[in-house]
C-alpha cells in the first residue's frame, strides 16, 4: 500500500472522528433532560457585529435598546436565548426596516427583512436545547435597480431596523425583547 493512500485513509478517519467528537460535545453542553417544571422564563442576549475594518461589536441584555451605527452599512445581529433549567421550546427573531439613499442620483428606498424562527421539541432521548442562536444579516447599501451598487454620493444611506426577539420554554415562561438600529447619514 503506498503512502498516499495511507495518508488519505488516515485523514478521512481523522475527519470523521473529529466530527463525532464535536457533535457529541455540542449536544452535551447545549441540552438537558426535559425537567418536571420550570418557574423562570428564558434569558437572552443581543449581539451586533459591524462588518467594518474596526470589527466593532455591541452587546445588550435588556429590552428596548437603541444603537446608532453612523455610516456602517453591513452588520450581523445575533439573538441568543438561554434556558438552562427548563429548555427552549420556541425562539423567534424578526427584523424589518427601511433604508434610504437621499444623496444618490435617484432616491432609493429599500426594505430590509429577516425572519429566523425555531420551533424545538425533545430529541429521542428526552433532551431539550438550552441555548439557541439566531442570526440576521442586514445590508443598508444604496443599490440601483438590478442589484448594482450606487456610487456613494457625499453621504451614505440612512435608515432604521427594528428587531424583535422572543423565547419560550416548555412551561410557559416567555421573554420578549426589542432592539432598534439606526444608520444615520448625519454621523
Amino acid at each position: 500500500m503506498d503512502t498516499h493512500n495511507q495518508r488519505k485513509k488516515f485523514l478521512i478517519g481523522y475527519f470523521f472522528l473529529l466530527l463525532i467528537c464535536i457533535s457529541s460535545c455540542n449536544s452535551c453542553q447545549n441540552s438537558i433532560y426535559l425537567p418536571e417544571s420550570d418557574n423562570t422564563p428564558p434569558t437572552y442576549k443581543w449581539e451586533v457585529q459591524v462588518l467594518n475594518n474596526n470589527g466593532d461589536k455591541y452587546e445588550f441584555s435588556t429590552s428596548g435598546q437603541s444603537l446608532q451605527l453612523g455610516k456602517d452599512y453591513q452588520f450581523r445581529v445575533y439573538f441568543t436565548a438561554y434556558d438552562y433549567d427548563g429548555g427552549l421550546k420556541k425562539v423567534n427573531m424578526n427584523g424589518k426596516g427601511l433604508t434610504a439613499c437621499p444623496l444618490s442620483m435617484i432616491m432609493d428606498i429599500d426594505s430590509e427583512v429577516c425572519h429566523n424562527n425555531h420551533s424545538l421539541s425533545p430529541d429521542m432521548n428526552g433532551k431539550v436545547q438550552t441555548k439557541v442562536v439566531s442570526l440576521c444579516l442586514f445590508d443598508m447599501k444604496c443599490r440601483k435597480i438590478g442589484g448594482d451598487l450606487y456610487p456613494q454620493a457625499l453621504q451614505g444611506p440612512g435608515g432604521t431596523i427594528i428587531i424583535k426577539g422572543f423565547a419560550e420554554n416548555y412551561y410557559g415562561g416567555k421573554v420578549f425583547s426589542d432592539l432598534i438600529i439606526h444608520n444615520d447619514v448625519a454621523n
